[in-house]
């Protein structure tokens, strides 16, 4: 099989012609599963748990309840976004593109902002700021590390300022850092810096931060890929070694909200595009309403 009609197999393009090339789209998952079986054929996989002593994986979900201004501009815009997809005569596409313009909406207010005129307004004593700064003390007096994942940008810039305040040493890996090998190297070699914050788009593959015994996820990523691929970064065949037994991923996740919703996708092993329709985004709906 020549290059040409491998793309032309497995994976989707679309041509440019203004631009004079093609942009690749993503696999054609349709035949996916006939390149998985040749690739088979050639390949030897063990999991890591098959090749080392790992220790537990332990999850936590530490439920944050939102505060008063928080859960009215959630509620809002949830009852927004159920009011479009259930009244949505439009093509499939466009429909699950604004979906998912609004789910993105609904977390960044569960992590504490939402936008005005194209700029990040935070929302005072925001629940989760506050509940990570209670969870990063218990975990400083245990003088133990721990990975930050935030998603968004504002959330990141939030959680530096607490830690400033805080008076915590951290590390960051993220698009305003230029020299990543340099911060994982202070993350790790330097005692006094006890926190790393990455965002799940640059950091979630590719870097060993197995000095964390914790993994906080302050919001997450809609893709399961970034989910996966983070988690390994501190679950490394020297887990057991530096820190016993177990190890654990606390998700933050504020209730009755999107959250959980990301977080069920995830669990489920599917990017948040694939997970939701209007069934299940009512479904959701429904519950937070009775709870």
């Amino acid at each position: 099989m020549t290059h040409d009609e491998f793309k032309a197999r497995y994976c989707y393009y679309k041509h440019l012609p203004h631009r004079g090339f093609s942009m690749y789209l993503g696999p054609n998952k349709k035949a996916l599963p006939e390149l998985w079986q040749r690739i088979d054929r050639h390949c030897f996989k063990v999991a890591i748990e098959d090749c080392h002593d790992m220790p537990e994986l332990l999850y936590t979900k530490h439920i944050v309840e939102m505060n008063a201004e928080e859960r009215k501009y959630h509620t809002e815009l949830f009852d927004d976004l159920i009011t479009y997809v259930n009244s949505c005569d439009k093509e499939k596409h466009e429909i699950k593109t604004t979906t998912l313009g609004k789910l993105t909406k609904l977390s960044q207010i569960t992590s504490g902002f939402v936008y005005d005129d194209g700029e990040p307004v935070r929302i005072l004593n925001s629940s989760k700021i506050e509940e990570l700064r209670e969870v990063l003390k218990e975990i400083i007096c245990e003088n133990r590390k721990v990975i930050i994942w935030a998603h968004f940008i504002q959330s990141r810039a939030m959680i530096s300022e607490l830690l400033k305040e805080m008076k915590i040493k951290f590390a960051r890996i993220d698009t305003s850092v230029d020299d990543t090998s340099a911060e994982i190297a202070k993350f790790t070699n330097d005692k006094d810096c006890s926190v790393i914050l990455c965002s799940q788009s640059c950091g979630a593959e590719g870097m060993d931060l197995s000095p964390a015994k914790y993994t906080i996820y302050y919001d997450n990523s809609f893709m399961y890929e970034h989910r996966k691929q983070s988690e390994r970064r501190f679950y490394t065949h020297l887990s057991k070694q530096l820190h016993g037994k177990n190890v654990v991923i606390i998700d933050m996740c504020a209730e009755d909200s999107v959250d959980q919703i990301i977080l069920d996708s995830l669990t489920n092993k599917q990017d948040l595009s694939e997970f939701i329709n209007a069934k299940v985004l009512n479904d959701y709906y429904s519950k937070f309403e009775e709870e």
